[in-house]
């Protein structure tokens, strides 16, 4: 069984709810869901969605470890760790940047503002800030150049929502709480592991997600993100130069 799955259940436990009667709020299949428990098997990021809705709970309730604040230095240190693990690896090697180490470089020069980041922008996509309903972030922008446009597909916001729900479930929820964690800290970086198949091609590899708040052109509030592949398997990208 998945973290997931074993969250699920736990959330039952303590609310005292039988997974079938769960399922029948929610309006989730009841056969599915238990085979999907049974057998580890990827739930989908909708169904997720559905669960959290009928129990009252945000996303991230369905995390499997608790939420904290990270130290830069344990940032510093898995990015050293990724980065070692990038070098030692037989797969196809990502040129990478510029990097997450550049951009909170240029955000500190800029004040955290958009219009003084140059060409740095383009890298970038830009969200709405989290509001206490949400149960997803919403996008206002992709970089001409960031990779979730030249990597995932994403060029508007109508192929986001398109492509992030056909995501794995896990994966989403961890970027909902890199979103969630931009309201508490100006600058984080996390790291993930995809493994998903985009426009028929399979895409797995290690990237490295920064966050930070910002202010936009106009001086709007505004959630960046920007992305660093650390190595990547089984798709040669185009990727914008550098």
């Amino acid at each position: 069984m998945t973290d997931l799955g074993r969250r699920i259940e736990e959330i039952c436990r303590q609310r005292g709810l039988k997974l079938k009667h769960l399922c029948d709020d929610a309006g989730v299949p009841y056969g599915t869901l238990h085979q999907q428990l049974a057998r580890g098997s990827r739930i989908p990021f909708d169904t997720v969605d559905r669960l959290s809705d009928a129990l009252g709970l945000p996303l991230e309730h369905f995390s499997s470890m608790p939420s904290r604040k990270r130290t830069m230095e344990e940032i510093t240190g898995e990015i050293v760790s990724l980065l070692q693990r990038a070098e030692s690896n037989q797969t196809h090697e990502i040129d990478t940047r510029p990097t997450v180490e550049t951009i909170f470089r240029r955000l500190n020069e800029a004040d955290f503002r958009t219009d003084r980041l140059g060409d740095l922008a383009d890298r970038c996509d830009l969200y709405h800030p989290l509001a206490p309903e949400d149960r997803c972030a919403h996008p206002v922008s992709f970089g001409m150049r960031s990779l979730s446009r030249h990597v995932l597909g994403m060029t508007s916001t109508t192929e986001y929502y398109k492509r992030i729900a056909k995501f794995d479930a896990d994966l989403r929820r961890r970027s909902f709480t890199s979103h969630r964690d931009a309201t508490e800290q100006q600058f984080n970086v996390s790291s993930e592991n995809i493994n998903e198949v985009i426009e028929g091609q399979k895409v797995s590899g290690c990237y490295l997600r920064a966050t930070a708040r910002v202010l936009d052109n106009r001086k709007r509030d505004r959630t960046l993100i920007f992305t660093q592949f650390v190595f990547a398997n089984e798709k040669e990208f185009n990727l914008p130069s550098c």
